[in-house]
C-alpha cells in the first residue's frame, strides 16, 4: 500500500476530500431525510472493510472513498439533524407579539436595520414553542442603536421563515433552519433597550463591541464616506456602509473577491508580520545565529490571523482562511514541511465536518475552487528563473499577477455563472493593479493603522489606507464601466462551463493536455456568448396570479400582475423590464415576446376559436380540460408555482414540487 508516483502521494487525502464533499453535498441534495442509526453501522462496517482491504492499493482506496462518503453524511446529518430552531407555529404568525431577547448580530441594508435576538422569550407563546432565535427588521436608524449583547424588546409581527416559492428561488426556509432562527418578522410598535437578565455577563460579547468601535472610529463623519467604507469592510469585515453603486461596481468588475475577507487578507496580515518578525531579528546577529527565527514569527503570524480574524467578525470565509493559514505556520513551528496541496485537502475536510452547511454557499465553493486551482498551478507550473534586474523582477511578478488572476477567475466562473447569472474577464486586467495596490499599501497600513491606535498615532496610516482604497475604488469603477467586460448567462449553460473547468482542475492535477483544456474552456465560454438564451422561460407564480416572461436580455416581462404587496415584494427578487407592446381589453391581453404571441385572459373569462387561431400560446385562468382551444398551456389544478418551458409549437407546464420529507420543511 506505498505509493510509487508523485500523483500516488496526493491520492490518499485527495480521496479523502473527495469522499467528504460528496458525502456533504449528498445530504443536501437527497429527497428524504437520511437515517443517522443507518450510517453509523455503515461507517462501522466499513472499518473491517478497509482492514481486508490493506494489502489491495486499487480495492483499498475504494473502500477508503466509501468511508469518507459515508461518515461525511453521517456528519452532516446528525449535526443538521439536532438543530433546534424551533419554527413559529402557524396561530401565532401575523399578530403583534413582545419579543424579548438578546441582541447577537445586527446589520443594516437596502435601507432597513436587522438584528438578530437570542435566548428569546415571546409573551403569549409556550417556552417549549418560543423561536430559538427571532431576526427582526424596521427601517433604518430603529434598530441601529443597539449594539450586539444588548438587551432589547420590540413589539413585531412575526412569521416562520418561508419556503421557497419557485425553482431557483432562495432555500430561506433552509437556511434559517441552519442558523437556527425560528421566526423572522418586523417591528410594528415600541422597542427599547433593557436590563441584563440575572446570569449573563456582558464581557461576552467584546470583541463585537470592539469592532463597532473600530468601525465608528474609521467611518465615523468623514466626507470620504465611500473611501471610508471600504475601509471598515476590510479591517472589520463589516460591509453595511458601502453605497449599492461602490458594491455593484466591485462585482462587475471581478474585484468583490477584494471586499470578502478570506485567504488573501489572512494570508497578507500573516504574512506581513511573518516576514517583518524576521527582518526585525535578523538585526541582531546572535539571536540570528543561535535560534531558528522562523518560529517566533510564526507564533506571531498565527496570533495576528487569529486577532484579524476575531476583529473580522468570524465569518465562514475568514475562519477557512485561518485554518489553512494556521496549518502552514504550525508546519513552521514544528520543523515540518509543508504540503499546500495538502494543506488545502486538509483544510477543506475540516471545515465540511465543522460546518457542513457552508457547502451550499457561493463565498465557500469561489473560495475553494479558486485556491484548489491556484494550488494546482503553483504546484507544477514551470518555475521562473531569477533575475537580480529589478525592471525583469517586476515585469515577472505582473505576470505572476495576472497569471494568477486568470487561473482563479477561470476556475470560479461556472460558479459565478450558476449564482449571480453573470461572469466578468475585466477583472483579470483590473486585478493586475487592484492586488499590488491592496498587498503593499492597503493591508499593511490597516494593520499599522490597528497597532498603533493605544499611542493615538494610527491617523497617518488612516490616511495612507484611505489613498490606496480611493485609487481601489477607482478601478472598480472603471472595470464596471468598460465596454463588454461582463456578460450575463443563462444557468442552463454552466454544466459547459462546469464540465470544461473540471477538465482544466484535472490536467492541472494530471500536468498533461493543459493547453488543450484552456481551449476547450475558451470554447465553452464562445459557445455560452453566441447560444445564450438568456431568460427566455416562463414562470407561474402564485397559482397563476402572476405570470412573467424572460425577454431573451436578462430581464422579466410582467404577463399577468395584481400589484399587491406580497407580489412586488416576491417581483423585487427579479430583473423587471416594461410590459412594451401589449395589447389589452376587457378580455385580456396580447403580447409578442421572442417571436411568440401570447394572450393572458382575464379573469373568468374564456378564449374562444378566434382567439386560439391568433396567438401561438394561450393563458387561463381555467383548468385546461375546459378549455377548446388546442394550444393552451395545461396547468396542473393546486399547483403554486411552476416554469412554462416552450419548444416550437408546444408548451409544456412543468410545476415546481418542493421535498417535503425534509427536516427543516
Amino acid at each position: 500500500m506505498n505509493p510509487k508516483t508523485h500523483i500516488d502521494s496526493y491520492l490518499f487525502p485527495a480521496l479523502f476530500a473527495l469522499g467528504a464533499l460528496l458525502g456533504t453535498f449528498a445530504y443536501f441534495t437527497l429527497p428524504f431525510e437520511p437515517s443517522v442509526t443507518l450510517l453509523g453501522i455503515m461507517s462501522i462496517f466499513l472499518i473491517p472493510a478497509l482492514y481486508f482491504m490493506r494489502n489491495h492499493y486499487p480495492f483499498f482506496m475504494v473502500s477508503f472513498l466509501m468511508f469518507a462518503f459515508v461518515c461525511a453524511l453521517l456528519n452532516a446529518a446528525w449535526q443538521i439533524q439536532n438543530r433546534q430552531p424551533n419554527f413559529l407555529e402557524k396561530k401565532y404568525e401575523n399578530t403583534r407579539l413582545w419579543v424579548v431577547g438578546q441582541v447577537g448580530a445586527s446589520a443594516s441594508y437596502n435601507g432597513r436595520d436587522k438584528i438578530t435576538l437570542e435566548s428569546v422569550k415571546i409573551y403569549g407563546v409556550d417556552a417549549e414553542n418560543t423561536p430559538k432565535k427571532v431576526r427582526i427588521s424596521s427601517s433604518q436608524g430603529r434598530l441601529s442603536i443597539f449594539n450586539v449583547g444588548d438587551w432589547v424588546a420590540v413589539e413585531a409581527m412575526l412569521m416562520a421563515p418561508a419556503p421557497p416559492k419557485y425553482a431557483g428561488d432562495y432555500n430561506f426556509r433552509r437556511q434559517a433552519w441552519m442558523d437556527e432562527i425560528g421566526a423572522t418578522g418586523y417591528v410594528m410598535g415600541q422597542v427599547y433597550k433593557t436590563s441584563w437578565p440575572d446570569g449573563y455577563k456582558s464581557n461576552t460579547y467584546y470583541i463585537q463591541h470592539m469592532r463597532n468601535a473600530l468601525t465608528e472610529k474609521i467611518v465615523g463623519s468623514h466626507t470620504e464616506f465611500d473611501e471610508r467604507a471600504v475601509m471598515a469592510a476590510l479591517m472589520t469585515g463589516k460591509k453595511t456602509y458601502i453605497s449599492d453603486d461602490i458594491y455593484n461596481a466591485y462585482r462587475q468588475s471581478g474585484l468583490a473577491h477584494l471586499l470578502a475577507i478570506s485567504g488573501l487578507h489572512i494570508g497578507l496580515i500573516g504574512g506581513f508580520v511573518f516576514f517583518a518578525t524576521r527582518r526585525l531579528c535578523g538585526f541582531s546577529e546572535r539571536i540570528t545565529l543561535r535560534y531558528n527565527t522562523k518560529v517566533p514569527a510564526a507564533i506571531l503570524a498565527i496570533i495576528a490571523c487569529l486577532a484579524y480574524t476575531a476583529i473580522a467578525g468570524g465569518t465562514l470565509p475568514t475562519l477557512r482562511a485561518f485554518i489553512m493559514a494556521a496549518f502552514i505556520f504550525i508546519g513552521f513551528v514544528v520543523g515540518r514541511l509543508h504540503n499546500t496541496l495538502r494543506i488545502f485537502m486538509m483544510t477543506l475536510v475540516l471545515v465540511l465536518f465543522l460546518w457542513p452547511q457552508s457547502l451550499l454557499t457561493a463565498s465557500f465553493q469561489m473560495s475553494f475552487v479558486a485556491v484548489f486551482a491556484l494550488t494546482l498551478w503553483n504546484e507544477f507550473k514551470q518555475k521562473e528563473a531569477f533575475s537580480s534586474v529589478k525592471v525583469v523582477q517586476g515585469l515577472t511578478y505582473t505576470k505572476g499577477v495576472f497569471l494568477t488572476s486568470v487561473v482563479a477567475g477561470l476556475a470560479t466562473m461556472p460558479i459565478a455563472a450558476w449564482h449571480f447569472g453573470s461572469i466578468h474577464f475585466v477583472g483579470f486586467f483590473v486585478n493586475v493593479l487592484a492586488i499590488p495596490l491592496t498587498a503593499f499599501v492597503i493591508m499593511p497600513s490597516s494593520l499599522l493603522s490597528v497597532v498603533m491606535i493605544p499611542f493615538g498615532a494610527e491617523n497617518p496610516f488612516l490616511y495612507a489606507m484611505q489613498y490606496g482604497v480611493f485609487w481601489l475604488n477607482s478601478l472598480a469603477v472603471f472595470g464596471a464601466e468598460f465596454p463588454h467586460g461582463h456578460y450575463d448567462i443563462e444557468q442552463g449553460e454552466v454544466f459547459f462551463l462546469a464540465f470544461s473547468v473540471f477538465i482544466l482542475l484535472l490536467s492541472l492535477y494530471l500536468n498533461k493536455y493543459k493547453k488543450f483544456t484552456v481551449g476547450l474552456l475558451g470554447v465553452s465560454v464562445l459557445f455560452c456568448f453566441f447560444n445564450s438564451d438568456s431568460n427566455r422561460k416562463i414562470l407561474w407564480l402564485r397559482g397563476g396570479q402572476t405570470i412573467i416572461a424572460g425577454n431573451g436580455e436578462g430581464a422579466f416581462l410582467p404577463l399577468r400582475v395584481d400589484g399587491s404587496s406580497y407580489e412586488k415584494r416576491l417581483l423585487s427578487n427579479f430583473k423587471m423590464a416594461s410590459a412594451g407592446q401589449g395589447r389589452c381589453d376587457s378580455m385580456g391581453c396580447v403580447y409578442d415576446v421572442l417571436s411568440h404571441k401570447y394572450l393572458v385572459m382575464a379573469d373568468g373569462v374564456n378564449a374562444t376559436e378566434e382567439d386560439c387561431a391568433q396567438v401561438d400560446f394561450i393563458m387561463e385562468n381555467i383548468m385546461a380540460e375546459n378549455s377548446i382551444c388546442t394550444n393552451a398551456v395545461q396547468f396542473k389544478k393546486g399547483v403554486e408555482s411552476g416554469e412554462i418551458v416552450i419548444n416550437k409549437k408546444t408548451a409544456l407546464f412543468v410545476p415546481y414540487t418542493l421535498h417535503e420529507n425534509r427536516i427543516w420543511h
